[in-house]
């Protein structure tokens, strides 16, 4: 079919006017298979993340290392068993001179039994001396086959909890010992304090394993103990394997507490970095319907109470703080208002609370004779005037934090 010159001319125009007309389609198919390339690497990514998630969930849950301690746990109690004494050691007694007798006697038994192997004589149960040796936490025994056993025992709070066991192989004395087996957390360095400490200072290493160990049993169980003490006010909580980051969310409050705690090692037992940040919970509904920014309040007596003692004893200054914060804003309410509640904390840390007439406050605020007459009603409020007092200070919390939010 021939082309005329007149629409000849007029496909030429075109293409002077849009000369990537018929390009755009391939154009448009690299941007497709850009973004596909990019969908692909994102779901690999992913993949492989769910993939690790499961092989660390297969070994925490699998039955191997069940099996290795309930087998070394038998061979620690046979030990025990058969120990002709029981050596308790406290400071000083126990140092490297005492780790190079008992690797000796690792030896020397060993040794002993190759010649009764080898001579056929029957061995004298009487000449054995077994000796086990127990430093704090730590009991520590000598095992068949020049092996060194430590059996770590934790607890927390004076009640025993989890038993761990470290072997130790001693081939020679001109050789460094090595970790053989052991039922150690695999998230613990155990493997980088072997190499830091094993070869150079031995003891140093069996103590410091101790006390990673029980570092990591002191923090868990404060985790636990919060969880069974404050579970319905724990909306949210998460941490690390370690338990050396822990935060968590406190929802039982007319605002809502978020708490951070960050700790320096894995050998601490204090956080060393605490955060504890409070938002009104009417406020936060409001903010989210408005649009409106809010200011949290950082509690930063609480902060000082979480840095200071156990995580469950913390929380209570969580709530201390709180009406520390109400009981300071009302006492800075200007244009001579005058408080109506007064805040007593008494030993334990408890609130007491009394309602008092505006002419009692007035005569309070000039006569010390007044403020002790306060004093003393307030320990004679029963318990029913407790739960009302405990209601009113939540009231006057929540209107603090509208006043410092009003929006």
């Amino acid at each position: 079919m021939e082309v005329s010159d007149f629409e000849e001319e007029t496909l030429k125009k075109r293409h002077k006017k849009n000369p990537f007309t018929p390009s755009m389609g391939e154009v448009n198919f690299m941007h497709e298979d850009d973004d596909n390339d990019r969908l692909e690497t994102a779901r690999a990514r992913f993949s492989n993340v769910i993939k690790r998630h499961t092989a660390l969930a297969e070994r925490l849950s699998r039955d191997s290392d069940k099996m290795i301690f309930e087998r070394l746990q038998k061979e620690f109690e046979a030990a025990r068993a058969s120990q002709t004494e029981e050596v308790y050691l406290d400071g000083e007694e126990w140092n490297d001179g005492l780790l190079a007798t008992i690797r000796e006697r690792v030896h020397m038994e060993v040794d002993r039994k190759a010649m009764l192997a080898e001579t056929d004589m029957i061995p004298n149960h009487h000449v054995e001396e077994k000796i086990t040796y127990r430093v704090g936490n730590k009991v520590i025994c000598c095992l068949e086959g020049a092996r060194i056993g430590i059996q770590y025992e934790t607890t927390f709070a004076g009640d025993p909890c989890e038993l761990y066991h470290l072997v130790l192989e001693s081939k020679s004395f001109l050789e460094k010992m090595t970790v053989l087996e052991h039922t150690i957390p695999f998230f613990l360095p155990l493997r980088e304090a072997e190499n830091d400490l094993l070869s150079s200072n031995a003891m140093r290493f069996i103590d410091y394993i101790g006390e990673l160990l029980q570092a990591y049993v002191d923090r868990k169980e404060q985790v636990r103990l919060i969880k069974e003490l404050y579970g319905n006010q724990i909306g949210e909580l998460y941490h690390s394997l370690p338990y050396h980051i822990i935060e968590f969310v406190l929802d039982d409050f007319p605002c809502k507490v978020i708490v951070s705690l960050r700790y320096a090692d894995l050998v601490s037992v204090l956080p060393t970095r605490v955060r504890v940040i409070a938002w009104p919970i009417d406020q936060f509904k409001k903010s989210e319907v408005m649009g409106a920014h809010l200011s949290p309040s950082r509690l930063s007596y609480a902060e000082d109470a979480l840095k200071s003692m156990s995580l469950p004893e913390g929380i209570w200054g969580i709530h201390c703080s709180l009406v520390h914060v109400a009981f300071k804003e009302l006492l800075c309410i200007s244009c001579g208002a005058v408080p109506y509640f007064i805040v007593l904390p008494s030993k334990n840390s408890c609130i007491s609370c009394v309602d008092v007439p505006l002419s009692l406050c007035f005569i309070l605020s000039v006569s010390p004779v007044g403020f002790l007459f306060v004093l003393i009603c307030s320990c004679l409020l029963s318990i029913a005037a407790y739960a009302e007092i405990v209601l009113r200070l939540r009231q006057v919390t929540q209107e603090i934090f509208e006043e410092r939010n009003p929006s």
